[in-house]
């Protein structure tokens, strides 16, 4: 296969993964490994994390160190894996191999460096490994990183001055997710520090504005509004829902999102849901099927999760 050929599949891989179709993306993968190409351990890798299956992840890619040991890139995503198992010593080795590759993005490293160490509850070592991150495309991330660590450690007063002011320096366009990710840690902040209920939820929804499926904004919601009922259930909901736009040939579309919610009744988990849904979909939602998982008389009411759209069409759905 030419290398043009091979860079296409690469392509196809990472917009599966994006598309967060976990199962086609293993099956390029695995294309790529049989055509001895790197990247598909890096794809599989990422499609078995994906699937909720971190140690085959890490499998595929100590396998993939010993086929590539100068691919910089898994061996940071090894050590990445390997900490969220809580495999710190043999996380930290696997970074320190990142850094010892040729063509490494060590500032990359140095940030999923820190991150491991503010997992460990290292906090002033994280902190020097994030003044490391020399890459001014990873600031977000750093300052995301950084507040996070102010938060653990209790650093409230510190975390708002700071917050603030990353608010007022950088583009909150640069990454949605990790921007997410500081409005919810400065919204954390103002809630455990100043028990600022407002400016907590202010900063919480807009911190779900730009990434609905943020858990920290949805948990600090959850704590916030603090409702608590000896009635509420944990319901896992099927939602169906009238997706805003049309298709290429103009038919009309139709979408499904599972959502998590602790609720007195599916009616109230379905108010819950719409608040998470921008406007123009919400008011189209409705429960299509429903489960109960148990009774939940002490954790407070809100969303707990909700996992990505699957948008069908409406005019398929008829015939």
């Amino acid at each position: 296969m030419s290398g043009d050929s091979v860079d296409r599949l690469m392509a196809r891989g990472f917009e599966l993964l994006e598309a967060l179709d976990f199962d086609r993306a293993v099956r390029v993968g695995n294309q790529l490994l049989s055509r001895r190409h790197t990247s598909g351990f890096e794809i599989l890798a990422l499609a078995h994390s994906g699937l909720g299956d971190t140690e085959r992840a890490v499998q595929i890619l100590e396998d993939g160190v010993k086929k590539g040991p100068t691919v910089w890139v898994l061996w940071q995503l090894l050590g990445n894996y390997r900490s969220d198992l809580g495999r710190y010593a043999e996380a930290h080795v696997a970074y320190e191999k990142a850094l010892e590759c040729p063509q490494a993005n060590k500032s990359s490293v140095h940030l999923n460096v820190a991150i491991a160490l503010s997992r460990q509850e290292r906090f002033s070592d994280a902190m020097i490994q994030l003044q490391l991150v020399e890459d001014k495309a990873l600031q977000t991330r750093v300052e995301s990183q950084r507040l996070g660590i102010f938060n653990d450690q209790g650093k409230y007063d510190e975390a708002i001055r700071h917050g603030e002011q990353v608010l007022a320096m950088l583009d909150s366009g640069e990454d949605n997710e990790v921007w997410s990710g500081i409005l919810a840690s400065l919204g954390e902040a103002y809630w455990r520090g100043q028990g600022n209920r407002d400016r907590a939820l202010e900063l919480a929804w807009e911190s779900l504005a730009h990434s609905r499926g943020s858990q920290n904004a949805l948990w600090l919601i959850r704590q916030v509004e603090g409702q608590v009922s000896q009635a509420a259930v944990y319901y896992r909901i099927l939602v169906e829902g009238d997706w805003p736009e049309r298709d290429e040939d103009g038919s009309e579309l139709g979408f499904f999102i599972m959502y998590d919610v602790v609720a007195d009744s599916v009616e109230e988990a379905m108010t819950y849901v719409r608040r998470c849904e921008s406007e123009d979909i919400g008011p189209s939602l409705r429960a299509n099927e429903c489960e109960v998982l148990g009774p939940r008389p002490t954790d407070p009411k809100g969303v707990y999760q909700h996992k990505g759209y699957i948008v069908f069409s409406r005019e398929a759905e008829d015939e």
